[in-house]
């Protein structure tokens, strides 16, 4: 399927109503008291569009459009809270993917900015370029051909509590007690039973943001 006919359809229509980002701590990296995972979740307004691979799909089908904002930097490791990523800018070389709209629509983000924290939301701003996943190459053109045509987002994202993965014989409270008391509510940290995700011998734990300490 000819990749402008397909992408050029979506940048007009893609157009999030709101998203969410989330942080983890995660005990197998060794930097285990900083947070090693970053990620962003958009649920999608509604529409249909020409899957290169399903063909006609509807937009708000339960695959959530996500970006890992961080996928190719290491600075990741540097980041111990969010207030680390008020303003800051994401530069990345526009091949290089880093999120994905469907199974066979991935994207690259060659420019991400945070802006400020508020009332549990931050500011966000990310230009893509959609090319075929990996797995499922049906648009014509390479990505060096899509990349010469992008999509903007600007949207506030909600700010999900904290989420820690330990192995179940070690002690959460290992990591928790590292935390900052200005942000995390420590005492409220509980098992994290809804994230629709098993890890086997890892637990998943939730740590509540304060309630004065995003605003």
């Amino acid at each position: 399927m000819d990749w402008k006919v397909i992408t050029d359809d979506l940048y007009k229509k893609i157009d999030p109503v709101r998203g969410d980002l989330s942080t983890r701590i995660d005990s197998r990296y060794p930097t285990a008291k900083t947070i090693s995972t970053i990620w962003i979740e958009f649920d999608m307004n509604e529409f249909t569009y020409l899957d290169p691979f399903y063909g006609e799909q509807k937009s708000t089908d339960p695959f959530r459009m996500f970006v890992n904002p961080f996928e190719t930097e290491k600075p990741i490791e540097e980041i111990r809270n969010l207030y680390e990523l008020e303003d800051k800018v994401i530069e990345d070389t526009p091949t290089n993917r880093k999120g994905a709209f469907s199974n066979s629509l991935h994207f690259s983000a060659p420019y991400i900015q945070f802006n400020k924290i508020k009332q549990r939301h931050i500011g966000f701003k990310m230009e893509y370029c959609l090319t075929n996943s990996e797995s499922y190459a049906m648009m014509t053109g390479a990505i060096k051909d899509h990349i010469q045509a992008k999509g903007t987002i600007n949207l506030e994202l909600q700010i999900k509590d904290l989420l820690i993965l330990v192995p179940k014989q070690k002690n959460v409270w290992d990591i928790v007690n590292h935390l900052d008391t200005n942000i995390y509510n420590l005492d409220s940290t509980h098992l994290a039973t809804d994230t629709g995700v098993t890890y086997g011998d890892y637990d998943e734990f939730r740590v509540p943001y304060r309630d004065n300490s995003l605003i």
